[in-house]
């Protein structure tokens, strides 16, 4: 299984959201063999990309601690959607700048 050599949530199928004790994003709920990131659309995986942008500016602004350890799951995400062919490593080390992140 693609998912056992990342951390990522989004290399999680619904198993791993069960025995993590997290809560199945809708579209694992019917899907057994699938992660969260082999069925990201390209529409979902910009919407996601900008929700974490978002999320980071405004994070960064309040909290430095909470920022690192939501980047941290974000490099994750990052690596295994790189790993998918979904996001080009250009792409990825770009969103890894953290002065993107600055208010």
């Amino acid at each position: 299984m693609k998912s056992e050599k990342f951390s990522s949530p989004l290399s999680w199928n619904r198993a791993k959201f069960i025995e993590m004790g997290e809560e199945i994003p809708d579209k694992l709920l019917e899907d057994d063999l699938h992660t969260e990131g082999e069925l990201m659309t390209q529409e979902e995986l910009e919407a996601w990309t900008l929700d974490s942008i978002k999320t980071f500016c405004v994070v960064r602004e309040t909290n430095e601690t909470l920022f690192e350890e939501l980047f941290q799951e974000f490099t994750e995400d990052l690596g295994y959607l790189v790993f998918l062919g979904k996001i080009s490593d250009t792409d990825a080390h770009e969103l890894l700048n953290k002065k993107l992140y600055t208010p």
